[in-house]
């Protein structure tokens, strides 16, 4: 009897020593659509890393960004965070923010573990642990910015998300559980080919527009401040790396350019034109 106490016994502390182990889940936050600065719309999708086991992760996180239409390749924001992957003259965090159980945010010194890779290892990668119930956040555009930001330069319906340690890519965390490591959300993108001022990113004051066209032959109107008709007409001589034609209210207007990188303005009634990188109208 005794024997089989102890047996007992010891099944059950292997049985929980199986059991025990870290899982992970990615929660999403609500989209943000960032100002415009070109020909694509971005959108910030934040997120945080949660450990929903019952032992604590050390990793460096590798994550994949899901996108139905688009981009799907796997990166490490925290590096971000350990400064391994940084901008030019920004100086290195080497932390990064942690949310307890109970929503309190603290920050954590970036440490290092090693990976397996192939035959044979990375020594020291950028890592933290999150205990049961923390979060790594990927919160702040400030601190993170496209790396979790999702570029669109069409308009329709995308499934957009976030894979952390992707089971057909890294898998590098040994987990409870690697089929819940995926959360995806669905947004609806508009895309206008023009932007109305203010809007610093594109250096535009309230009484200009930045417009663009696909083809010639495409129209759009624009409040000038009266609604004013712009058509792409075509090129000038040398296959337009010199002039752009377009049409106002059926009135053709001849921009010159040099190789559509430098603009000279052109004025036409109460406007001022700059073919360029797209097109700067100035109103009056």
């Amino acid at each position: 009897m005794k024997h089989a106490i102890i047996l007992l016994v010891i099944l059950s502390i292997f049985a929980v020593s199986v059991i025990a182990t870290g899982d992970l889940v990615v929660e999403l936050l609500e989209p943000q659509h960032m100002p415009r600065t070109g020909f694509e719309e971005e959108y910030f999708l934040p997120f945080k890393v949660t450990n929903i086991g019952d032992e604590a992760v050390s990793s460096r996180f590798p994550i994949k960004m899901l996108e139905s239409e688009g981009r799907n390749g796997t990166g490490y924001p925290l590096y971000i965070y350990s400064g391994d992957m940084l901008e030019e003259g920004t100086t290195p965090l080497k932390k990064a923010p942690i949310e307890k159980k109970d929503g309190t945010v603290y920050w954590q010194d970036v440490g290092s573990v090693e990976i397996p890779l192939g035959n044979g290892v990375i020594p020291a990668a950028p890592a933290i642990t999150l205990q049961p119930g923390e979060s790594l956040l990927f919160t702040d555009y400030e601190l993170i910015g496209g790396m979790s930001s999702f570029y669109f330069n069409k308009a329709g319906e995308f499934e957009i998300g976030y894979e952390v340690d992707p089971v057909d890519d890294t898998n590098e965390i040994a987990e409870k559980n690697d089929n819940n490591n995926k959360a995806t959300t669905k947004l609806n993108v508009t895309l206008y080919n023009y932007v109305k001022g203010p809007n610093p990113e594109l250096g535009l004051n309230d009484n200009q527009y930045w417009f663009y066209f696909n083809e010639v032959g495409d129209c759009l109107t624009l409040d000038l401040p009266e609604a004013t008709k712009i058509c792409l007409v075509g090129g000038g001589s040398f296959g337009g790396a010199f002039s752009t034609i377009i049409s106002v209210d059926g009135k053709e207007v001849k921009l010159f350019h040099l190789w559509e990188v430098f603009g000279f303005s052109k004025s036409y009634q109460n406007m001022d034109f700059i073919a360029g990188d797209g097109f700067i109208v100035t109103y009056s």
